[in-house]
């Protein structure tokens, strides 16, 4: 009912932290009605990176950041991760409540996850803040098939370099401590990888002593 003054006020509420989209309050009274549109913003969570992509054995960071509905961050805000993919390991969660592996956030609604790739292979994270987000993951393995480690090469020749990377099919950048590296297959480096999941190079121009090979994603 209204009051002496014909006013009346109600709360209207989404009934859940995540519940977010339009809604319509029709008010009616001796036959006139009036409509009244509301837009319910829920809470929000990201990760920088959006993605990780890493080689065995590498670590990586990703910083999650829970904001409300006004877009402002969430100080001390518990996020689970609800899936961690067996390709990577973590030991920054703690178990809290009905969560085995959460994360709370800093004063600037932010909580860092340090991840070690120790499988090869794709997943992804599933997390919840309460708003959920999903990460996916590729741990790749880059392995050198030639030349052989501590492999004697005589200066002026040239040498097959070719690297596996179980796992992935993007460009690779390949380095090396001493002479030049030429594609077999593009002028660029780096270099894209084979259908047969293989890199191929030469090296040339090096002088003596120890060369260190490296490859990397680009």
């Amino acid at each position: 009912k209204t009051d002496s003054n014909g006013k009346l006020t109600a709360t209207l509420s989404s009934g859940k932290s995540r519940d977010v989209g339009e809604a319509f309050v029709t008010a009616t009274a001796g036959g006139i009605s009036e409509e009244q549109f509301f837009m319910f913003i829920g809470t929000s969570l990201s990760a920088s990176p959006s993605s990780v992509n890493f080689a065995l054995g590498d670590e990586q960071t990703v910083t999650l950041t829970a904001r409300d509905g006004y877009g402002k961050p969430i100080p001390h805000q518990t996020i689970c991760i609800e899936e961690l993919p067996s390709l990577i390991e973590t030991k920054d969660t703690k178990a809290h409540n009905s969560c085995q592996n959460s994360l709370t956030t800093d004063n600037k609604g932010q909580a860092k996850l340090k991840l070690t790739a120790v499988k090869v292979g794709e997943g992804s994270i599933r997390a919840i803040s309460p708003a959920p987000l999903e990460i996916p993951v590729t741990v790749t393995s880059f392995r050198f098939i030639e030349p052989e480690e501590d492999q004697a090469i005589a200066t002026g020749t040239e040498v097959s370099v070719r690297i596996e990377a179980t796992g992935y099919n993007g460009p690779v950048k390949i380095s090396t401590s001493s002479g030049i590296l030429t594609a077999s297959n593009t002028s660029s480096n780096p270099i894209t990888v084979t259908a047969d999941n293989t890199v191929e190079a030469t090296l040339s121009g090096f002088g003596s002593g120890k060369i260190t090979l490296y490859a990397e994603k680009d």
